[in-house]
């Protein structure tokens, strides 16, 4: 039996070093409490490059590492879901200890990752989502269980009490490298295809449900504003689970951020999720336009960006934003200059080119928030 992949990760292993695993899986769990219980409506589950980072570290291995070894054992994965160094780190924690917290662990990093795969733009419209959860017929075991994680645990435990002989036979074996992945596969797909059916019914449900019957039967104009409030509702959430993974370099051109310190300091504040600045930034901008030019989304979609920049907000909200922005924009130039032993940044020399490029980095939300209505229909 070929053991490959478990001893690779074992040639790290020290002392309580699963407890210290288990110190970090608890932190996680402690700190996205809400995006577990819930993981659909209104909490979702995200899992990033920070969280991986933290996992490599206490195992003291990572994805250099990782590569080399599978390079030298060409043809040694049975498939791409098992090219994933934390899968064989925790699923060689969950060998040697046969606690099942390292496959859970597996499992919400699964979630995080395949969750934008099944929910392009998030889940837009939670009311939407609630309304499919609360309608979704007896053969879906989330509606039982009420949460993604929890369903997904449920999985998890029927693949491991499970009397089929196939699996059976894998977990009797599970330091085997042909079995190690055909359980971790297992995981896989049974996960992504409670995805799969969430994302279909999501998909498959008409905003129509939402008006009540009231709405549908009054005038033209009642039908219209309740369209167009529905269609806000859904940017917003667009933008509220808006996580890309990369700044957009078309805007960057628009906004004439052309030097490697502006670009590196604009990537450092909008890849930032816990600041969530494009979302904070959007919500004001939109409903100043709603309050203050129209509620109409094509009259929105035609004049948002020049409303937007050329207003004169008294808002003490946003000039906070602008405030944190700025600090920031300060912090990351330092940080720029430190990495790259170069204190010559052009057009970020005086305090003042520094101040008028954290308005530019305002508007970069106002810009890309234009260009993500036209994912809302």
């Amino acid at each position: 039996m070929s053991t490959k992949i478990y001893d690779f990760v074992s040639t790290k292993k020290y002392r309580d070093r699963d407890k210290e695993v288990i110190k970090v899986i608890n932190k996680y769990l402690s700190n996205n409490a809400d995006a577990l219980a819930d993981g659909l409506v209104n909490d979702f589950i995200i899992f990033g490059n920070t969280n991986r980072e933290r996992f490599y570290e206490v195992y003291k291995l990572n994805e250099h590492d990782w590569k080399a070894f599978i390079k030298a054992n060409k043809g040694l994965l049975t498939n791409q879901v098992n090219d994933d160094l934390l899968y064989a780190l925790l699923f060689t924690s969950y060998v040697d200890t046969r606690d099942r917290i390292f496959l859970d662990m597996l499992a919400i990093a699964e979630i995080g990752s395949k969750f934008h795969k099944y929910f392009k733009h998030g889940v837009s419209n939670p009311a939407k989502m609630k309304y499919v959860l609360e309608n979704l017929s007896n053969k879906f075991s989330i509606k039982k269980n009420g949460g993604l994680f929890i369903t997904v645990q449920d999985q998890i435990t029927t693949i491991i009490n499970s009397n089929a002989r196939e699996l059976k036979s894998k977990f009797s074996n599970l330091k085997g490298d042909h079995e190690s992945q055909y359980i971790v596969n297992r995981i896989s797909t049974s996960i992504n295809g409670t995805m799969k059916a969430l994302s279909k019914q999501y998909y498959n449900t008409s905003d129509k449900v939402l008006f009540t019957q009231t709405e549908l039967q009054d005038d033209g104009n009642n039908i219209s504003l309740t369209n167009n409030s529905v269609i806000i509702s859904n940017l917003k959430g667009v933008i509220l689970h808006y996580r890309p993974t990369n700044v957009d370099l078309d805007l960057l051109r628009a906004l004439r951020i052309n030097t490697p310190a502006k670009k590196y300091i604009c990537k450092k504040i909008y890849l930032d999720y816990e600041k969530k600045y494009m979302d904070r930034i959007s919500n004001i901008y939109i409903d100043y336009f709603v309050k203050n030019f129209s509620q109409d989304y094509d009259e929105m979609k035609r004049s948002f960006i020049t409303k937007s920049i050329n207003g004169r907000l008294a808002n003490d909200e946003l000039k906070g934003i602008e405030l944190e922005i700025l600090e920031d924009t300060k912090k990351y130039l330092a940080e720029y200059q430190a990495l790259h032993d170069d204190t010559d940044t052009p057009e970020l020399d005086t305090n003042v080119e520094i101040v008028a490029f954290s308005k530019t980095l305002r508007n970069y939300s106002i810009l890309k928030t234009r260009e993500l209505m036209n994912k809302i229909h």
